[in-house]
Formats: structure tokens, sequence, C-alpha cells
């Protein structure tokens, strides 16, 4: 089971585009992490995931929950304990990476590529960019774990900077990186635009850094060039079955994306201490793999997140409904994918068969 642990609804920076609304303080209390860490080991593999907010400003409840985690055992068709969590990289200092390295954490971090980007979106609260800090954090992961990932969001405002941010993290020596589309975010027909033109740069760089022999785990070229190998996608997100978020409050929600303000009852689908609604999560289900006449003539259909249902509430307000964005923007990353495996491909790039066929 996959628990995501909302550890608070603070945070140390003021990012514009936050889906995670108002930020104010309400930690997750010491018996709730209790709570979800049990509720974690009722059944499979055990991932911890630490979210906010800033996960970082209440390390020590990390702390507590790694500890409480390690004392349980596994059993017999549970094959590991995982710990994972997306910082913004400003508050990674010697102590937090040493126990990180420790506890063998998977570490992420979050950044928006060049600092124009970065810092046109992701400020202290006084205004003060973030940049700096964030790389040097970044950098601190590098350091001590020997690869760093990170993550950048996409948004109208920085779109621009798209192709430019992405030859920017592999020079800072990113062995995995996303750019998570703003879906939440107005996309006109001009950015939408730039956002294909920008496709096609990064399609170039990151044939370039295979070629150059780095073989950058691009995670929208890696699933999608996957789902055409497998013929459709191979991971694909629980949304409440598998994987709870448990928010501060004692909800429980399908995804940490729709925590919010944690005030929303449509998404929420039940409390830590009565249990899960096993009807709305069914009505979830279904709703999300519901195909509409389009999708389900489309050709690339089994390579697309038709089933996201953050995506879907994002864009549509509901579960189960997909937007015009949404398949425009799946349809450019598809194109995109297999323009760069091709060439690839074609070539027999070593690290890049390496990285699609030999790599779990």
């Amino acid at each position: 089971m996959h628990v995501i642990l909302f550890l608070n609804h603070s945070c140390n920076l003021a990012c514009t585009y936050c889906y995670n609304g108002k930020k104010f303080d309400s930690p997750l209390s010491y018996e709730l992490i209790e709570k979800g860490i049990d509720l974690a080991f009722t059944r499979g593999d055990v991932r911890i995931t630490f979210f906010g907010g800033e996960p970082l400003l209440e390390f020590e409840r990390i702390q507590y929950a790694v500890a409480y985690a390690k004392k349980k055992k596994l059993t017999d068709d549970q094959r590991l304990l995982r710990f994972c969590t997306t910082v913004n990289g400003t508050l990674l200092d010697a102590e937090k990476m040493a126990y990180f390295k420790k506890e063998d954490f998977f570490v992420a971090v979050s950044m928006d590529g060049v600092a124009a980007a970065c810092n046109l979106n992701r400020r202290y609260p006084d205004g003060a960019p973030a940049y700096d800090d964030i790389v040097r954090g970044a950098e601190r992961v590098k350091q001590t774990m020997g690869k760093v990932a990170l993550s950048a969001v996409v948004d109208p405002s920085n779109v621009n900077w798209m192709a430019e941010s992405f030859a920017h993290v592999i020079a800072l020596g990113a062995y995995r990186f996303s750019f998570n589309f703003n879906y939440d975010a107005h996309w006109d027909e001009p950015a939408l635009a730039q956002y294909k033109s920008q496709m096609k740069r990064v399609t170039q760089h990151y044939v370039n850094a295979y070629r150059a022999g780095n073989a950058i785990d691009y995670s929208t070229f890696t699933s999608k060039i996957r789902s055409h190998l497998n013929d459709g996608l191979q991971s694909k997100c629980k949304f409440g079955e598998g994987e709870l978020t448990l928010a501060p409050s004692g909800r429980l929600y399908p995804c940490e994306r729709l925590v919010g303000e944690d005030t929303n009852a449509e998404l929420c689908i039940g409390h830590i201490d009565t249990g899960i609604n096993l009807e709305k999560v069914l009505a979830f289900k279904r709703a999300r793999l519901h195909k509409d006449a389009d999708c389900s003539s489309c050709a690339v259909e089994h390579r697309c997140v038709y089933f996201c249902g953050c995506i879907n509430y994002a864009t549509t307000g509901t579960i189960g409904t997909v937007s015009s964005l949404l398949c425009e923007v799946e349809q450019t990353n598809i194109a995109a994918a297999d323009e760069a495996a091709s060439i690839l491909y074609a070539e027999q790039n070593p690290a890049f068969l390496k990285r699609i066929y030999l790599t779990a």
C-alpha cells in the first residue's frame, strides 16, 4: 500500500501556481502518522511518501514516521519498505541529507529550470527569488546520494523557457527529470503553440543527451516510449485503490493533488478512523475508466492518461470528463516521444537501448 502523509499545509515558499491553495499551519498529528503507517502495512509492498506544503518544515515528523514504520514487521507478501519525498530544496542541509542517505530515501527536488523560469513563480513570501537556494539544495542531494531527480512545472508564464530549462537540468546532472504540465492554468492558443514548439526543441536536447552517453530518464518520454512497446501504459495512477493520501484532518483522498485546503468533501473518500468509502472509490473508478467516443476511436488512446482523475477535475470539474487540453498535450507528448525514439533506435544508441529495453 502506498500512503502519502500530507504533513502540513505550510510552506516557506509562495509559488504562484501552487494547487494546494492557502498556506496555513496545520500539522499532521503523531497519532495520525501512526494510523497512516498502519494503513500502509495492511497489504502489499509498503511505500510511504511525505508531502505538503513543504515536508522539510516537519522534519521531526518525518523522523518519527520512519522510526515507527521500521519497528513494524513486513509480512511474507511485502518485499520492501520505501520512503520518498519531494521538496523545494531550500531547506536541505548536511544533517537532513545524511539522514535521508542513512534511511535510503528517494528525494526529488522541484525546480523550474533556468533561473528566469524558476524565479518567475518560485519565490519566497517576501518576493525574493528562490533559484539559488533550490540549486544549492539540488547539488547537495547529488553530492550526498550520487544522483539527483528534478521536476519542473510548465506554466503559460514560463513555457518559452522549457527547452532551455531541459538543457539546464541535464547540465546540472539530473539523472531523472519530469515536466509537470500545469493543467490548473489557463492555456490559450498562443501558449499551447509555444508548448508544442518547445517540445520539438526538448526532443532535440533529449536526443543529443543520449548521443553524448547521458541516459537521462525524462519521465514523459520514458513512459510514452514504453507504452508503445508494451501496447499501453504500464503504470497507472491508483486513485484510491492501493494509494491514499492522509490529510492533517484525518480525511483520506485518492491523490495528494486533491487535498488542497482540505475543504472539498466531494473529493474525500473516507476518514482514517472510519475507513474508506468503497462505493465512492468504485464510482470514481467507473468515471475515470469511461471512454467517450472520441477517446475510444483515438489511435493513441492506450498511451494516454485520459484516466487521470486529478487532471480531469482540474480541467473540467469532474473526475471522468476528458478535456480538449489534455488531448492536445498528450498527442504532442506522444508524437515528440516517438520522434526521439525513432531517431535513437535507428542509430542503435546504446544508452537509449539500455534505458528503454533493459532498465526496469
